[in-house]
């Protein structure tokens, strides 16, 4: 009686201690994350291209901004209305390029003149604070002169010096006022700018301006035109720091009009 008594005392205390008991949680199962979707990142927007600003050139065949040829002038020298018309349309777009700036203008030397003369225009039309022309020259010269248009010179000096070389390639030299005109015959490979800067030396001393108007008779192509221009910049002690090249060819002698053609 007393072992069976015992025995269920043990049985029931054993049954009560692993009732009690706290039992240990469960280990969380680790993720599968292969089998979790990707997300693939968003790709950065790509910034908009710059936009770079067009070459302003003018060579023998006709006026260029950027890759785009304009013709101002038809064959036989009448204006070309439908080539002007582009060549102010391409200009127009650029504008972002020229208003308040100091723009440079390649030319070559066997362009027309009065190509460079009304590309000077419309820049200046569009709002440039300035116009360089580069031109190959002498090594003695300035490879850049600032040219202003002669439609904005207001109203400079009368005593300001005009040059003009002739079919001849000789040189002329006159007040902007007018007045007779100083001729210079012209040297061995083209206008003899030595002698014709003595000429520009002489009429500057009686007037404080530095503007330089030139021009050349209409079988002149730009090139001599330049030099005259950087030859009176290279002058020493000469006043000259701009030059100026009118639509309207001037006459030798008579007042020069800066209106544009």
């Amino acid at each position: 009686m007393h072992l069976r008594a015992a025995t269920l005392a043990v049985f029931l205390l054993s049954s009560l201690l692993t009732g009690c008991g706290k039992s240990e949680p469960e280990k969380p199962k680790p993720l599968d994350l292969s089998k979790a979707p990707v997300t693939e990142p968003e790709p950065e927007p790509e910034a908009p291209a710059r936009k770079r600003a067009p070459a302003f050139t003018i060579d023998d065949v006709s006026v260029q901004v950027g890759f785009s040829r304009s013709n101002l002038t038809q064959p036989n020298g009448a204006a070309d209305k439908a080539g002007i018309e582009q060549f102010e349309k391409e200009l127009g777009e650029a504008k972002e390029f020229i208003d308040g700036q100091t723009v440079t203008l390649e030319v070559k030397r066997e362009a027309q003149v009065s190509w460079v003369a009304s590309y000077i225009e419309e820049l200046y039309e569009l709002g440039a604070s300035g116009v360089k022309v580069k031109t190959d020259t002498r090594s003695d010269y300035p490879s850049e002169v600032s040219f202003v248009a002669a439609s904005r010179l207001g109203k400079p000096d009368g005593c300001s010096a005009v040059g003009m070389i002739g079919d001849d390639k000789s040189t002329l030299v006159w007040k902007l006022s007018g007045g007779a005109a100083q001729k210079r015959q012209k040297g061995m490979g083209g206008p003899d700018l030595t002698i014709t800067g003595d000429t520009l030396l002489a009429l500057a001393k009686k007037c404080s301006s530095d503007l330089f108007v030139a021009q050349g008779q209409k079988t002149i192509v730009w090139g001599f035109v330049y030099d005259f221009a950087a030859s009176a910049m290279a002058l020493e002690g000469g006043p000259f720091k701009r030059a100026s090249v009118p639509t309207k060819r001037p006459t030798p002698g008579q007042p020069v009009s800066l209106a544009r053609e």
